[in-house]
């Protein structure tokens, strides 16, 4: 116990939240203010409820205290204080639930009561409604399969409404909530669950059924008390109260109350169950109805404004003792992180070697039998021990880049650029050095010689035909003067095209009609064969020209034998 005892405290961390003070404490639980700590200067504060100490190892306590965590984080609703999450450490069991920014409506109708003042009655039924629609979606709760789990909070009081200084209304403390399957939930004989000036009939009559009608009669008292002052039984002791409702015996008559309020009393404090309103949404409605009727219309922003100006000192209390102790939480010093619980709030220091934890190397538990990537030099590489630190220092060793030497791509470039101009300011060198090397064509002298050559040789095939054919007519006797007169045409075509071919090759102009032409016949045969005429029009990507047609052969020739 006194062990548990003194766990809890400022400063101390349950999972990854840090205990910053006490809020509240009740008769089971007390509820601290806790910090939650993120990268980058990340912060969030929630309400942890934890079990008081000396229930620590009762484990009735602990049962209930699950089936709250339980029941209670189903609710999804923005008038129920939300349960984010359930932890245990060190035999502690603690709830984590949302930090709301308010008191309780006991409180906030406390301060007004030193002033001999009360809520108005437009804030009173804004805040009851609103805590309706909680309650009701509590009451609306369903299990896994789809059925019903019959929800009663059993403790609806000021105590357990938070007003937040938006003016929002959020129902808290489903502690002793009964419903099916909570292994707590049924009350055992002679104990009674709540708080006595808030009880319902049934919950104090033995074999009595409780159900949602139980919250509503809960909620009427709270509403007489808001607009009176006092609670119905307000003047009687606890016994006393017990014995009224056992006997079903009526509070007294409060005069004064709004009649449009009165009739909502009158259903919620009714004996019978039946008269009371089925739901909390039915009272919700009504309390609304009500509003309008007596022309309170009221908004949660009308709650939040009253609230800063008739109760400043609220807020203003509650911001001191928030600023206090996270003051306090800074100047207390950094956790060990060599202490296993802590090393979830080990700080990640980001130096030259980039982010550095400062998690021990024994808790490195991925490290463990993986072999080093990267080393120093002269070391070699090695499997890495829980006992040894290598580990840690491979990840603090920096990552080095060599720097190589880049010259010869300068002097290549250098080379390419004295080549272009090399080509670009003597062109002819240029096609003479390709043409060596087997790249490209010669220059355009050759390629002109190389056409005039082809072009001798065709003519001097023609030459040669047409010699051979101006002997055969002369050495015939019965040749005509027509065959003569051909031959002696193509011989002078062919000793022009001979004539003209070597003028075309060299630029020189085409023969005139005195240019000597050799004499056709047998004796007029030359060792040097004439040269076909070059086309002009001649290129190495163009098809060559077809062939000339045959010459037509001279008529009388079919019949001479020779």
């Amino acid at each position: 116990m006194e062990a548990a005892e003194s766990i809890l405290k400022a400063g101390y961390r349950l999972d990854r939240y840090e205990l910053l003070c006490p809020i509240a404490s009740g008769g089971m639980a007390t509820v601290w203010l806790a910090r939650l700590r993120g990268k980058r200067g990340f912060e969030k504060l929630y309400a942890i409820k934890t079990i008081r100490t000396e229930l620590v190892d009762d484990t009735t306590f602990q049962e209930m205290f699950l089936d709250e965590a339980r029941l209670a984080s189903r609710i999804q609703h923005p008038n129920v204080a939300q349960i984010l999450d359930l932890g245990e450490q060190e035999t502690v069991l603690f709830i984590v639930m949302e930090w709301v920014d308010g008191d309780s409506l006991a409180k906030i109708r406390k301060v007004l009561s030193k002033r001999r003042a009360v809520l108005p009655v437009g804030v009173s039924l804004r805040v009851l409604a609103d805590a309706c629609a909680g309650l009701h979606a509590a009451h609306e709760l369903r299990d896994e399969n789809g059925e019903p789990l019959d929800l009663v909070h059993r403790d609806v009081s000021p105590q357990n409404i938070l007003v937040s200084t938006v003016g929002a209304a959020k129902v808290i403390d489903f502690g002793i909530a009964k419903a099916h399957g909570r292994k707590q939930g049924e009350t055992r004989t002679g104990v009674v669950k709540g708080k006595i000036q808030y009880l319902a009939p049934e919950q104090v009559k033995k074999g009595a059924k409780v159900d949602r009608r139980t919250d509503i009669w809960a909620l009427g008292v709270c509403l007489q008390e808001l607009v009176v002052g006092k609670a119905p039984y307000g003047d009687d002791d606890d016994v006393e109260v017990i014995r009224k409702l056992m006997t079903d015996e009526m509070p007294p008559v409060v005069e004064g109350i709004p009649e449009p309020i009165q009739k909502v009393l009158d259903r919620c404090l009714g004996f019978d169950p039946d008269v009371r309103f089925p739901t909390a949404a039915g009272l919700q409605r009504a309390l609304e109805a009500a509003m309008k009727e007596l022309g309170e219309a009221t908004t949660t922003e009308d709650v939040a404004a009253f609230l800063r100006t008739e109760c400043p000192e609220l807020a203003a209390g509650r911001k001191s003792i928030v600023g206090k102790a996270i003051d306090e939480a800074k100047s207390r010093p950094a956790p060990d992180s060599s202490s296993k619980e802590e090393v979830a709030f080990a700080p990640t220091l980001v130096g030259e070697t980039g982010a550095i934890s400062q998690r021990s190397p024994e808790h490195r538990d991925s490290n463990l039998g993986t072999v080093a990537l990267t080393r120093r030099k002269g070391e070699t590489g090695h499997v890495v021990h829980p006992a040894t630190n290598a580990s840690l220092e491979l990840d603090q060793e920096p990552i080095v880049i060599p720097k190589r030497s880049i010259w010869w791509l300068w002097v290549l470039l250098l080379l390419a650029a004295c080549v272009g101009v090399g080509a670009y300011r003597y062109p002819d060198v240029a096609h003479r050095v390709l043409a060596m090397v087997g790249i490209g064509g010669g220059s355009s002298e050759s390629n002109n010689q190389t056409g005039a050559g082809a072009a001798t040789a065709a003519a001097t095939e023609t030459a040669t035909a047409s010699a051979s054919a101006t002997a055969s007519a002369a050495a015939s006797a019965s040749a005509s003067a027509t065959a003569t007169a051909t031959a002696s045409a193509a011989s002078a075509s062919a000793a022009t095209s001979a004539s003209a071919a070597p003028s075309a090759s060299h630029g020189a102009p085409a023969p005139s009609g005195h240019h000597h032409t050799w004499p056709t016949g047998a004796g007029a045969q030359s060792d040097e064969p004439e040269p076909e005429p070059v086309n002009s029009n001649w290129s190495l990507y163009r098809n060559p020209p077809p062939p000339p047609p045959p010459a037509p052969k001279p008529s009388g020739t079919e019949s001479n034998p020779y």
